[in-house]
C-alpha cells in the first residue's frame, strides 16, 4: 500500500494496536469531511480541560455547547456571559476538524497576543494526550503561531487581532474569531479574513464575544443577525445570532438563606417565573451584582439576561439597566403605514405608525435634524421626528432617515403634523433649532405657514422670542431631568425598539482622559452609536406643557346682560 494512502475506517473499530500498525506502516488515518466527527461523542473521548476546581476532566459537553452543535449554520454570531465554554468549545472543534479531515484549515484570531499564545498551548496539550494513543496524524511545523499535519494537508493558525491582520490568501475552512468586541480594529481585520473563507458547508465563521457596549462590529453583527433570525428585517444577511444568559451555567448557584424566598424583589420573582430560576441562582445573581456593584456595575455586560440591556457600555447610562429593561416589554412592531398617507405624502420608508390619530385626541411632535443624508448603509446624521399623545404622553409615531435633505424633511414634517391634527389644528411642533433646524424652521413658518411651532423666549439675536427649540449647556440636563422622571414613573412608553437602543447607548462620557478633570461630564450616545430619536423623543416631552389648547376645544365665551364671561 502506498504510503500517502488514507484509510477511511469507523471510529469504533480503531484500537490502540491497529493504529500503532497503521502508523509503522506509514498510514494516515483521518476522516472525510462531516461524514462521521461528531463533537458530543468524540471531543468527550479524546479532549481533557481543567475545571474551576483545577482538576483534570474530559470535555464532557455542557448545555450551551450541546445548543451551539445542534443550532450552528456554519455563519454564527454568539453573544455570551462569562464562563460558559464557549470558547473552548470552538477551539476544540477547530482543532478535531482539523486532525479528522485532510485539507483543512482552522483559524482562530483572540483579542491579544498573550491569549493567542494560551491557546495554542492548550491545544498542543490535547494533541499530546491524543497522540499517546496513537491517533494523532504527524505534525510538521509547529512555530509560535502554526501547527501543520502534511501527512493531511491540514494546519491550525492562532493569532491576535492586536497584530499584523492575518490569514490573507490562502483557504480558510473554519474562522473561529474569539472575544471579538474587544478586538482594536475589528471590522477591518474581520474584513481581511472573510474573503479567504468558503460558504458553507466548506467554510464556517464564527463570531463570537461577550458583550463590550453598544456600538461597533460584533454589535452591528449580532444585531443584524438577530434581525434576520427574527424577520424583524428583509435583509438577506445569511448569519445566525446566539444568545445564552448566564443561567444556561449550572455552576451559577450558592445556597440560599432560608429567609431569601421572603425577601425577593419583584424583578427577581419576575425571572423566576419567566426563566424557572430557583433560589439558588437567586442567590448567586444577588451576590455577584452586589460584587460588580463595587467594580463599576457591569453585570448586565458580563452576565447578561437578554440581548438588549447585555449592551451597556463602560460609560456610565444616563437612564439605566432597570429602564431598559422594562421598556423592551414594551415594545412592538408598527402597524402598516395608511396607503393613502404614503400615496399622497411620500414618506418612502420613513414613517412607522403605532397609532393613527384618533378624533379629539391631542399630539405634539419634537423634530431633532440631521446635517445630510446618505444611502443604505450610510453613517450619516438622522433627521427624527417623534410624536407623543398630549395626554397619555404614548409615543405613537416616528419619523426618521438620513437618505433625505433637510428641506425635503421639512415637507413630510409639514405632512405629518397635519396629519395628526386637533379639531383643525396640526400638532403642536417643536425643532431643535440648531444648523439645519432653522432652515427648517423658516420653510415650515414662512413657506408651508405652519400655524403650531414651538416659541421660546430669549434673547439671542435681539429678538425677544424664537421659533423652535435651543439645546444647550444650559437647556440638555433639563431635558435629561424631565424624561428620567417620565420614564422611571411609567408615564412616558414607547414602543419602538429603535428609540430603546438609543436610551440604551446614551451615557455619561467618561472624563478620566481629560487634562482638565473639573469639566462638566457630558451625556451623548456612545461612540458608533445615535441619539436623534432620544434627542426629539425628549423635546417633545419638554415642550408638552407648553402646548396650547387648540381653538377648537376653547370655551366660547357666554354674553350675560351686556357683558362676556
Amino acid at each position: 500500500m502506498a504510503k500517502s494512502a488514507v484509510v477511511l475506517r469507523p471510529l469504533a473499530e480503531r484500537t490502540r494496536a491497529a493504529a500503532e500498525e497503521y502508523r509503522r506502516r506509514g498510514i494516515v488515518f483521518c476522516i472525510p469531511w462531516g461524514s462521521i466527527y461528531k463533537p458530543t461523542r468524540d471531543l468527550k473521548a479524546f479532549w481533557w480541560i481543567s475545571n474551576k476546581q483545577g482538576q483534570r476532566i474530559r470535555l464532557d459537553l455542557n448545555a450551551v455547547q450541546r445548543d451551539l452543535v445542534e443550532t450552528c449554520i456554519g455563519r454564527d454570531v454568539v453573544a455570551k456571559a462569562r464562563q460558559q465554554g464557549t470558547t473552548t468549545f470552538f477551539t476544540a472543534d477547530g482543532s478535531a476538524q482539523t486532525i479528522w479531515h485532510p485539507n483543512m484549515r482552522y483559524v482562530q484570531v483572540v483579542e491579544t497576543e498573550v491569549k493567542a499564545k494560551r491557546n495554542k498551548k492548550i491545544v498542543e496539550g490535547w494533541l499530546a494526550e491524543i497522540g499517546k494513543v496513537g491517533w494523532l496524524p504527524k505534525i510538521g511545523v509547529n512555530n509560535a503561531t502554526t501547527i501543520t499535519f502534511p501527512g493531511i494537508n491540514s494546519r491550525m493558525d492562532f493569532y491576535s487581532a492586536d497584530g499584523e491582520t492575518p490569514g490573507r490568501g490562502d483557504t480558510i475552512n473554519f474562522l473561529h474569531c474569539s472575544e471579538v468586541a474587544h478586538w482594536p480594529r475589528a471590522e477591518e481585520t474581520f474584513a481581511a479574513l472573510k474573503p479567504s473563507v468558503p460558504p458553507p458547508p466548506f467554510g464556517k465563521i464564527v463570531l463570537e464575544s461577550t458583550p463590550n457596549g453598544a456600538a461597533g462590529f460584533f454589535y452591528n453583527m449580532y444585531m443584524a443577525a438577530k434581525e434576520a433570525r427574527t424577520g424583524e428585517s428583509d435583509s438577506d444577511f445569511r448569519y445566525s445570532s446566539h444568545f445564552y444568559p448566564w443561567w444556561w451555567a449550572e455552576e451559577y448557584r450558592l445556597t440560599p438563606r432560608p429567609t431569601l424566598q421572603a425577601e425577593l424583589t419583584h424583578e427577581e420573582r419576575a425571572l423566576m417565573k419567566e426563566h424557572g430560576l430557583d433560589l439558588g441562582q437567586i442567590a448567586w445573581r444577588r451576590s455577584e451584582m452586589r460584587e460588580s456593584e463595587l467594580q463599576g456595575g457591569l453585570f448586565l455586560q458580563e452576565y447578561p439576561e437578554d440581548d438588549i440591556s447585555c449592551w451597556f457600555s463602560s460609560g456610565t447610562n444616563v437612564f439605566g439597566p432597570d429602564i431598559v429593561r422594562d421598556m423592551r416589554a414594551q415594545v412592538s412592531n408598527p402597524r402598516a403605514v395608511p396607503e393613502v398617507w404614503e400615496r399622497e405624502d411620500g414618506y418612502n420608508g420613513t414613517l412607522r405608525v403605532w397609532k393613527e390619530p384618533a378624533y379629539g385626541r391631542r399630539y405634539v411632535i419634537g423634530a431633532d435634524l440631521g446635517h445630510g443624508y446618505g444611502g443604505p448603509g450610510r453613517d450619516a446624521d438622522y433627521s427624527a421626528a417623534v410624536v407623543i399623545d398630549f395626554a397619555t404622553l404614548e409615543h405613537v409615531a416616528t419619523m426618521r432617515t438620513n437618505r433625505m435633505p433637510p428641506e425635503r424633511f421639512a415637507v413630510l414634517l409639514d405632512k405629518l403634523g397635519r396629519r395628526y391634527e386637533t379639531r383643525g389644528t396640526p400638532a403642536y411642533l417643536a425643532i431643535e433649532r440648531r444648523n439645519p433646524g432653522e432652515a427648517v424652521i423658516n420653510m415650515l413658518r414662512d413657506v408651508f405657514l405652519y400655524p403650531n411651532l414651538h416659541s421660546e423666549q430669549t434673547r439671542v439675536s435681539g429678538r425677544e422670542w424664537e421659533v423652535g427649540f435651543m439645546t444647550s449647556g444650559r437647556t440638555k440636563p433639563l431635558l435629561i431631568t424631565r424624561f428620567s422622571e417620565m420614564l422611571r414613573t411609567g408615564e412616558f412608553t414607547t414602543h419602538d425598539a429603535e428609540l430603546v437602543r438609543e436610551i440604551n447607548n446614551y451615557v455619561y462620557e467618561d472624563q478620566s482622559h481629560r487634562a482638565n478633570p473639573n469639566v462638566d461630564v457630558q451625556a451623548r450616545a456612545i461612540r458608533g452609536a445615535h441619539d436623534d430619536l432620544l434627542m426629539a423623543a425628549m423635546i417633545a416631552v419638554q415642550v408638552r406643557e407648553d402646548a396650547p389648547l387648540p381653538q377648537a376645544m376653547r370655551p366660547r365665551p357666554r354674553r350675560i346682560a351686556g357683558w362676556v364671561a
